[in-house]
């Protein structure tokens, strides 16, 4: 993690070398599936004090008439929802984060589509895009539909990234797990489901910018 940052770090090179692995068809795809919705998510990234940060997000927990609680409720995950009528998949994933956690769109550097996450419990194919911020940003949640806002140093969960698993079988896709402790809770998140995966694309990819 120490040469990632050191690249990260070294003016825009390291975002530059980002882009460009990004560009030449490295994103993720799951395979297709019928009758999905389409959303645009954001993983925004930035350095502070020689620490890659990931912004992540505790989803408030809903229920359903019968009491029953919703998907994804309550759930780690990234900034993002359903793309509106019209709307291209970039703009619907700067948006949600801007209604989500008020992050700017202004601040965000895309750098580019880290892939395509298919959610069978709700049927939602999700575009993820990685967003460059410059500095730590000033954020404040929806509580409508943020209970928590993350700023987790990558390199607490990076020694459990599993780095040689096919993500094209089903049983290594729910597998995927990672436990962070938030300073201000008394117990640790579990980031699992397709917010895991992406995690672990994350990696896989920040791992190019040493080979």
């Amino acid at each position: 993690m120490t040469e990632i940052i050191n690249a990260l770090s070294t003016d825009t090179t390291g975002v530059r070398a980002l882009k460009a692995i990004l560009q030449n068809g490295y994103a993720h795809a799951d395979a297709k599936v019928r009758n999905t919705r389409r959303a645009g998510v954001l993983l925004p990234l930035y350095l502070q004090k020689n620490e890659l940060m990931a912004i992540y997000i505790r989803r408030t927990r809903h229920f359903l008439k019968d009491g029953s609680e919703a998907i994804h409720s309550g759930q780690i995950a990234f900034p993002g929802g359903k793309a509106e009528a019209g709307e291209t998949l970039q703009a619907t994933a700067l948006r949600e984060a801007s209604e989500e956690i008020a992050l700017d769109p202004e601040q965000v550097e895309l750098v580019g589509k880290l892939g395509t996450f298919v959610t069978l419990s709700s049927r939602i194919e999700s575009t993820v895009f990685l967003g460059w911020l410059q500095e730590k940003p000033d954020l404040k949640k929806d509580p409508r539909e943020v209970a928590a806002i993350y700023h987790i140093p990558l390199r607490e969960i990076w020694n459990q990234h599993q780095q040689n698993i096919d993500l094209d079988k089903y049983e290594n896709k729910i597998a995927i797990h990672y436990h962070w402790q938030p300073p201000n809770e008394k117990k640790p998140i579990c980031i699992w489901g397709m917010t895991s995966r992406v995690t672990w694309q994350l990696f896989a990819l920040l791992q190019n910018l040493t080979e």
